[in-house]
């Protein structure tokens, strides 16, 4: 039930920020330890048997469910995802595993290959985004800066649209009044 619903209405608000997304799981029942990143498209379900422990990262698409079927059979498992350990891109974590403190888990990788050393090497840390440092505030504002000023001036071709649509100097007699005349104009099917 509460996968359906979370579903039908979304993260809303919670989906904006890290710090929210980590209220929004842990007001489900999640164990999410302070300083976690997790990823907006990372997916964790089955709330109530998830930990993840302090300054976790868990990359984008990774998985952590505590659900699966094998052979025809549900199975529930608490998934424990360790303090300063990490999740690569699409990796999975399966139901009943534990990742150690200060395991990496490398991209593409499954709870299954802990075993092998070199699937949980903290190298594996350098592939995983979340982990890496937060850039300093000067090149965020000039980051967010030229973010903002591509997307106001992508806007400008819609802009000249607008504007010869609604004045059209070509039609002496029939222009638009308003927007809401241009709007009644595009949907009518006899145009």
């Amino acid at each position: 039930f509460v996968e359906i619903c979370r579903k039908m209405f979304g993260r809303g608000l919670f989906g904006s920020h890290g710090r929210l997304l980590n209220l929004y799981y842990r007001l489900l029942g999640a164990k999410i330890g302070s300083g976690a990143k997790i990823s907006i498209s990372c997916e964790i379900a089955e709330f109530d048997l998830i930990t993840v422990g302090e300054c976790a990262a868990l990359e984008q698409d990774s998985v952590c469910r505590g659900f699966s079927v094998d052979n025809g059979c549900m199975m529930l498992g608490t998934v424990i995802v360790g303090n300063n350990s990490s999740l690569g891109t699409k990796s999975i974590v399966a139901p009943n595993s534990h990742i150690l403190d200060g395991m990496h888990l490398g991209p593409q990788m499954s709870s299954y290959d802990t075993s092998v050393e070199k699937c949980i090497e903290p190298c594996n840390a350098k592939y995983n985004k979340m982990t890496f440092a937060c850039p300093n505030h000067l090149f965020t504002i000039i980051g967010y800066t030229i973010v903002f000023l591509v997307q106001v001036f992508s806007q400008i071709p819609t802009m000249i649209i607008w504007y010869f649509l609604l004045w059209a100097p070509w039609q002496v007699n029939d222009k638009f009044g308003t927007v809401g005349h241009a709007f009644q104009w595009l949907c009518d099917f006899r145009r």
